[in-house]
């Protein structure tokens, strides 16, 4: 009988890592008159021909290599009539007992257990292939419906007309962050109008995240309807928020400026990556002039930007100011000034000179 690939349910329910370690000595290979088989396939030729399974205790013998007995110990064997016997396993040794307890000493028994188990294993393997399939199915509409969904709604966006929403966004990035973009902000603002679309619930919920600030607090100006700081409290709230519970737009009130200190302010744009291009966006950045560049910083995610006015190609990100300058420092010292300056050159022959200077260079 050809057992080489079936354990005759003897592994079923063990575990993986002592399956994995029962089979592996089940179908070590032994040489058997001449031929190479199985350990699972010699216990059971053994028993089919009279063999039985036994134990032997406190089983000693004597070592050439230690001069000496071995340690006594439990010996199991397949023990013949005329009282010789092979040394076996404990695993193999209970497999042994498994197949003279299910009978498997009869061939007819073992095929028609095949048989059975060849049509499960084909079950199995055919609703393992009917669940990837369906998974892949899945994801493929998934991902149709998402694409139907970017594109919805970057036509929305492209085509917002709520101007009184538009510029009240504008005006808290700007006084927030020192720059915005446009896209994003008519992205945003057509989510929240379409809160009981789920899909633009889902997109809602990944952006309103604890570090996109900014946005949350364009949320509440737009609705209403003020957002914990925590993601598990924002999620919570936006899962079983409805249109009809929006409270309205809540007046938004710019922060007061630095009295200490003259910041002087002005109109920039910065230039930032597009994919597969670059362009300018808007910035209300504060003047800056160093080293014999022109230069503005903006406040971005949290964090301060300096950028040269004319590229609009940005210097450093730092958390302050201070460490902002330093490292500004740190660049024209370890580049030198007219690096620096080739650089600049490089980006406006690449993409264009500043809008700011358009009209005046």
């Amino acid at each position: 009988m050809n057992i080489k690939d079936t354990y005759l349910g003897f592994t079923d329910n063990l575990k993986p890592m002592q399956k994995a370690k029962t089979e592996k000595t089940l179908d070590n290979s032994i040489k058997y008159k001449g031929s190479i088989i199985t350990n699972k396939e010699f216990i059971l030729i053994k028993l089919q021909k009279g063999l039985t399974p036994g134990i032997e205790e406190d089983y000693s013998y004597y070592s050439r290599k230690l001069q000496d007995y071995t340690k006594p110990k439990t010996d199991y064997r397949l023990k013949d009539q005329d009282s010789s016997f092979y040394h076996i396993t404990k695993t193999e040794y209970d497999y042994a007992l498994y197949l003279i307890d299910n009978n498997f000493l009869d061939e007819q028994k073992v095929k028609e257990f095949i048989a059975v188990e060849n049509n499960r294993l084909l079950q199995i393997a055919q609703d393992e292939f009917n669940q990837k399939q369906q998974e892949k199915e899945h994801k493929e509409t998934l991902e149709i419906q998402k694409q139907e969904f970017d594109n919805w709604l970057n036509e929305q966006a492209e085509n917002y007309s709520d101007n009184v929403k538009l510029d009240l966004a504008k005006i808290i990035f700007l006084d927030k962050q020192g720059s915005y973009n446009e896209l994003y902000l008519c992205k945003l603002l057509v989510l929240i109008d379409n809160i009981d679309n789920p899909m633009c619930k889902h997109q809602l919920i990944s952006w309103l995240h604890n570090d996109n600030t900014t946005s949350k607090k364009l949320f509440y100006h737009i609705t209403g309807v003020k957002l914990p700081p925590i993601n598990k409290g924002t999620v919570e709230i936006l899962d079983e928020l409805t249109l009809s519970d929006y409270q309205g737009m809540i007046l938004y009130k710019k922060r007061k400026p630095n009295t200490n200190k003259e910041i002087i302010t002005d109109t920039f744009y910065r230039l930032v990556k597009k994919y597969p291009d670059y362009h300018f966006e808007v910035a209300i950045g504060e003047s800056i002039s160093k080293y014999g560049l022109d230069m503005f910083i903006i406040q971005n995610n949290g964090k301060y930007q300096i950028l040269e006015s004319r590229s609009g190609a940005l210097f450093a990100t730092e958390n302050t100011k201070t460490e902002l300058m330093s490292k500004l420092k740190s660049l024209i010292d370890r580049y030198g000034i007219d690096h620096i300056n080739k650089l600049i050159q490089d980006s406006i022959d690449k993409f264009d000179i500043s809008p700011k200077y358009r009209d005046v260079e």
